[in-house]
């Protein structure tokens, strides 16, 4: 145990330094990034990816659209036919 603890503890020195902002970093990534994502990976069956279209959700967040459902609707893989 203490080898690994020794290895660990720059991680831990890190992450306590950086964890107030984190927290921070992890509200906003999970309130679209990480929900188009689960979304996706739960909707395999009937779109037959768990992808969602990474280039264009970056290009949409790079032209400043708003974290919303039209947004979703463009990424998010649509359902087979």
């Amino acid at each position: 145990m203490k080898s690994i603890e020794t290895i660990r503890i720059k991680k831990k020195f890190w992450w306590d330094n950086t964890k107030v902002h984190a927290i921070y970093w992890l509200a906003a990534n999970m309130n679209m990034d990480a929900w188009l994502g689960f979304n996706a990976f739960n909707t395999q069956k009937e779109t037959g990816t768990s992808v969602i279209d990474h280039v264009e959700f970056r290009r949409q967040i790079a032209d400043c659209h708003l974290y919303d459902e039209e947004l979703a609707e463009k990424v998010l893989p649509k359902p087979k036919k």
